[in-house]
């Protein structure tokens, strides 16, 4: 379960980076097609909420394992 959320949070903090910064530059990313068919607001949005979900979900995951020891 650990290691499920762990990797599910880093995967979305680097897909949220990874869009942020193709982003940047101008580039569209197939997978990215439909989030590139929103507005730039919501767009921002995402980005925004993929890497700070991904940030909670691998410290969700590191914390619950810590309670569980003590």
């Amino acid at each position: 379960m650990k290691a499920n959320l762990t990797l599910i949070g880093f995967l979305l903090l680097l897909f949220g980076f990874i869009y942020f910064i193709l982003s940047l530059l101008g580039i569209k990313f197939i997978p990215f097609a439909l989030l590139y068919k929103l507005s730039g607001l919501s767009q921002l949005l995402i980005q925004i909420a993929m890497m700070f979900g991904g940030v909670i979900l691998m410290y969700v995951s590191m914390t619950a394992e810590e309670e569980k020891q003590q």
